[in-house]
């Protein structure tokens, strides 16, 4: 039995969508409770993800990926304004 090519990649597209969800819900948990690590982890991981998004969008143009990446490039700028804010409040 073949397996189609489109049903394989929704299935991937499926999995990376929902590990990517899984990730970004522990790390802002984190931010949530103010944990130190949780920032640095969130614009790391965030940092990650955008890295891929642009290989991808250099590889095939999407007008959806291109609002993520920039989503996410704004969350990043947010979370650094937090997390420098945050640590100024602790000395």
């Amino acid at each position: 039995m073949r397996r189609s090519p489109l049903l394989h990649r929704v299935f991937v597209v499926g999995l990376w969508g929902k590990a990517i969800g899984l990730v970004k819900l522990g790390v802002v948990a984190g931010v949530l409770r103010r944990h130190r690590w949780a920032y640095p982890v969130a614009i790391s991981v965030l940092g990650a993800f955008i890295a891929y998004q642009i290989y991808r969008l250099s590889y095939a143009f999407s007008l959806g990926l291109l609002l993520l990446t920039l989503f996410d490039a704004a969350i990043v700028g947010l979370t650094w304004r937090e997390y420098t804010q945050t640590s100024g409040e602790e000395r």
